[in-house]
């Protein structure tokens, strides 16, 4: 039987090797940044001492627990080590109770959350694509942010979300191969993205904006960065955000089904949040 423990820094080749056969657009770098900001969180399989699945919890203060990275390599998979996974990052001490506990469900993995009382919150799609600016700055301001910034960010982010992601978003940006900007209208805060490279697209997220001047002055960043390279953006479904990533020029790729344990409840969705942090990032 595939024995189960946590995974460190020492694990971070196989974990990738993991999610680049199951075609997932993690970088060895994602997976760095996992157990650097929640080194009790990520666990795995081991059979002969080889990495075959896999699964993580981040906890976001006592607010929020995401589940994320639940993978199990396609020759081990009906043996059980999805439930086994999974149960270990819902048994995970940093799960505070109360917390409100969220994944991103496949169509796969769907059955089983449900079977550990994971309940239908809202549908979640990604987008991929060439992405373009849609529609004019508008007076809008842009600026590349930087270390310096991420407090202001952290707090502004957290008075829209009502969760603190304050290490999530430092560690963005001073991550050297993540491209962050903050947008401004008139001295006052409306806006920020962050753009992190990926195994196949890079992924834009989170992106959060007021409205959509704020959404697609910050899109323009992005695609002046990218200059032509693809990409995909985690988006809660709405009339809204459809039509912004439409006229950004990218597609549903892929649809997913936003769950959280017990009731559903919207969390880290609506209002100025335009793209998540990521699947496994909530």
């Amino acid at each position: 039987m595939a024995q189960l423990g946590r995974l460190t820094h020492d694990d971070v080749e196989q974990a990738f090797a993991l999610s680049r056969g199951v075609g997932w657009n993690q970088t060895p770098e994602d997976w760095a940044r996992l157990l650097t900001l929640a080194p009790d969180g990520v666990f795995g399989a081991f059979d002969d001492g080889r990495l075959v699945a896999t699964s993580s919890v981040v906890a976001y203060g006592d607010a929020l627990a995401w589940i994320g990275m639940m993978i199990v390599e396609e020759g081990h998979r009906g043996r059980g080590l999805g439930k086994r996974l999974l149960d270990a990052a819902l048994a995970s001490p940093t799960i505070t109770p109360g917390a409100t506990v969220g994944l991103d469900a496949t169509d796969l993995g769907a059955p089983l959350y449900r079977a550990r009382g994971f309940v239908d919150a809202e549908p979640i799609d990604r987008w991929g694509g060439e992405l373009r600016a849609s529609i004019p700055r508008e007076g809008t301001e842009v600026r590349t942010a930087g270390t310096a910034d991420a407090a202001a960010l952290a707090d502004w982010d957290a008075a829209r979300t009502g969760i603190d992601r304050r290490a999530l978003i430092a560690h963005l940006l001073r991550t050297p191969s993540t491209n962050g900007w903050l947008a401004t209208r008139g001295g006052e805060l409306v806006g920020y993205a962050a753009l992190r490279p990926g195994r196949t697209h890079r992924h834009l997220g989170p992106l959060l904006a007021e409205d959509e001047t704020a959404f697609a002055a910050l899109v323009a960043a992005a695609a002046e960065c990218l200059t032509g390279t693809v990409v995909f953006a985690d988006v809660v479904r709405s009339p809204a955000g459809d039509a912004a990533f439409a006229r950004a020029g990218l597609r549903v790729e892929r649809r997913l089904t936003r769950m959280t344990r017990a009731h559903p409840s919207h969390v880290l969705s609506g209002g100025p949040i335009w793209a998540t942090a990521g699947l496994e990032w909530g």
